[in-house]
């Protein structure tokens, strides 16, 4: 091989783990999916409760949405994240987003209709957006695979050199 090629490999394979790195923190490529929804009476005097365990993934987020029809009611979220807890009436309707959920953690939500002498039908959903792995693996093969291959074949054609011929190299101990 000529030295050239060996280089221009070496800065390829450099290039393409920088790149491959880069995505991870340029594109979000995010999948969503329902994990709980929800939709039934709360009868008066009473209140519901119902739990969710967020994914193993890196930051997930949660996403929720309260529906009541037939007046208000007080919705609440408590975590194992004292920041992310809240408690708000809903009348008719509340969204809500938590940018980092945190990893397994524990959400419970609790519908409050102990005030009222009124049935209420509550909708609730909440999706959880996670990070896409595929992209993150590929960002991490990057840097710990093809960099290093990249660094040795670049040293290769910075170092070496070339013999008389002038297309292959003569590996000499000295």
């Amino acid at each position: 091989m000529r030295k050239s090629y060996v280089l221009g490999m070496g800065l390829g394979l450099l290039l393409t783990s920088v790149v491959l790195f880069s995505l991870n923190f340029i594109t979000n490529v995010r999948s969503s999916h329902e994990v709980i929804r929800l939709s039934g009476r709360v009868s008066a005097g009473t209140s519901n409760q119902t739990y969710y365990h967020t994914a193993l993934h890196d930051k997930p987020r949660l996403i929720g949405e309260v529906l009541v029809e037939g007046g208000g009611i007080y919705f609440q979220m408590q975590s194992d994240f004292p920041e992310n807890d809240l408690n708000t009436y809903v009348e008719p309707s509340y969204s809500f987003s938590i940018l980092d959920a945190g990893t397994s953690v524990k959400y419970s939500f609790i519908f409050d209709n102990s005030f009222s002498q009124q049935d209420k039908l509550v909708t609730f959903s909440l999706r959880e957006e996670v990070s896409e792995l595929s992209l993150v693996i590929l960002g991490w093969l990057g840097v710990f695979v093809i960099a290093p291959l990249g660094v040795i074949l670049t040293l290769i054609g910075l170092i070496v050199k070339p013999t008389e011929k002038g297309n292959q190299y003569k590996f000499t101990s000295r």
